[in-house]
């Protein structure tokens, strides 16, 4: 608990406190508009719902429609949130300083995960959730915790113990320094293999409501506990099995250890090196560039497998560097040498992104070509699409700073852009504005994302040239250094002590 404290203090001081969210306005502004969106979900649910209210095997169907989702929605929140957490060497190197065993540590690290995954569920929920409560009121809750709450739970514990099974595996294996992309591609082709199985869960609920039915599916196993013997027994068998699965996860939980370094060595071409920047190197050789690519590629071959959408969409993880971009280039800006505008800036990250994105969509074209022409064909949309992510991305990057590569920046920074966007998105939809008129949106979206990246640029570093060249704070004079006596009360004499 020592370490959940530290971060969530860590979270209010370094990241509430500073990058957009510095002005207390920008909170309120970004809290409103997540609660607009959870109010316009709650209220698009209500009103489809309201009919509904009297039919007791339609809400069951709900229900059970509802742990479908539930698992589904967890899976994703446990890949981005796992992803973000390889990511944080810098907050692993933070933990290192306090004298905690590895199982506090791993516990500390897995109430944060926890809770970033609980609010990612509680999000996407609330529209349900909401929408019961106002109609059945107080008799809704037990229903909401057997179908959203429960399933939730066992479904992030379970694959907590899958993914500390694989990491405790390739510990023992050759493979450390790769462990984490192979963890994340795996637990990928886990929610591959779950999403491939909806249909016909789907198919099999709905034929038992039509045929008036119980359905038997294991996803619903807790609502046919709670319908066949009780809440009681359902709610017992969900606290043993929640705390047997809390300990294994946490007893399987490896030592954890700080990558030597935050680059991979990549060899580049001297043709291509003398035509790359220092910004484009240090996005190529980011251990969390390569991190994304793994993904990306992963995704890349499910589509071409099972083209449900362009492949090409795949590599718009790529993208994903980018929100630690703007953070890890400090040392680049903090050099000797004439300071560059914020424009400037702008366009080295952006170029980086976009050499990467090259590097993998030249390639990707030939072979989806190759798999199906069409994909050729219709491939201007998706690479406009992973444009405007870029775009996205360098702005949540830069409003939100990922500093020493901590994982709450860019879930604050993804949520507000979401629900932003979605709020925006959601306003057009309702509006039903001609073509010309969304399109003209889209470009003020585009204009007011690059002009706040760079402003924010502009002002991160207007702060932190003002803070290298700030004079230190004058001590009071009654202040004695606690070391004056042992230094001869020599001023010229370093000390840690007076910092």
């Amino acid at each position: 608990m020592t370490l959940a404290r530290m971060l969530l203090r860590y979270f209010a001081r370094r990241v509430l406190r500073i990058g957009a969210l510095r002005s207390a306005l920008a909170k309120v502004l970004a809290g409103t508009a997540v609660v607009v969106l959870i109010a316009i979900f709650v209220g698009a649910v209500y009103i489809f719902l309201d009919s509904l209210s009297m039919d007791d095997d339609a809400w069951s169907l709900l229900f059970t429609m509802a742990a479908i989702s539930v698992v589904l929605w967890v899976q994703i929140a446990f890949l981005i949130v796992k992803t973000l957490f390889l990511n944080a060497q810098g907050m692993l190197g933070l933990s290192f300083q306090l004298p905690l065993t590895n199982r506090e540590r791993a516990a500390g690290f897995l109430i944060c995960e926890a809770a970033m995954i609980a609010a990612v569920t509680g999000i996407l929920s609330a529209g349900l959730v909401g929408a019961s409560i106002l109609l059945h009121g107080p008799a809704a809750i037990p229903r909401l915790l057997e179908a959203i709450l429960f399933p939730a739970v066992l479904t992030y514990l379970v694959l907590g113990v899958v993914y500390q099974l694989m990491a405790g595996a390739l510990a023992r294996l050759p493979l450390r320094r790769v462990g984490g992309p192979i963890m994340i591609v795996a637990m990928f082709a886990l929610l591959l293999g779950y999403a491939t199985q909806l249909g016909s869960i789907t198919a099999q609920v709905s034929r038992a409501y039509l045929d008036h039915a119980d359905p038997m599916v294991w996803v619903g196993i807790l609502g046919w506990l709670s319908q066949s013997y009780g809440f009681a027994v359902m709610l017992a068998a969900f606290v043993a099995i929640a705390g047997a699965l809390t300990v294994i996860m946490i007893w399987l939980t490896p030592n954890q250890h700080i990558n030597a370094s935050r680059y991979i060595n990549v060899s580049l071409d001297r043709w291509l090196l003398r035509r790359l920047n220092p910004y484009d190197r240090a996005l190529i050789r980011s251990a969390q560039t390569w991190l994304a690519a793994w993904v990306a590629l992963a995704i890349f071959a499910f589509l071409c497998i099972n083209p449900v959408v362009n492949p090409l969409w795949g590599f718009a993880v790529l993208t994903v560097g980018g929100f630690y971009q703007f953070a890890a280039t400090l040392p680049l800006r903090m050099m000797v040498g004439g300071p560059a505008s914020p424009w400037a800036i702008y366009g080295r990250l952006i170029k980086a992104q976009i050499v990467v994105f090259a590097i993998f969509l030249v390639p990707g074209t030939i072979i989806a070509g190759l798999v199906n022409i069409d994909h050729v064909v219709e491939s201007p949309l998706p690479i406009i699409g992973c444009v405007g992510s870029v775009l996205l991305v360098q702005w949540v990057g830069v409003a939100f700073p990922a500093e020493d590569d901590n994982p709450f920046s860019v879930f604050v920074g993804l949520t507000v852009a979401i629900a932003v966007l979605g709020t925006v998105g959601i306003a057009v939809a309702v509006l039903h504005l001609p073509l010309t008129a969304v399109v003209a949106c889209v470009v003020l979206v585009v204009c007011a994302l690059v002009w706040y990246t760079v402003e924010g640029i502009r002002v991160n570093e207007s702060r932190r040239r003002h803070e290298e060249i700030s004079p230190p704070r004058k001590q009071p004079r009654w202040f004695r250094s606690i070391d004056a006596a042992d230094r001869g009360r020599n001023s010229v004499v370093p000390d840690v002590f007076d910092r």
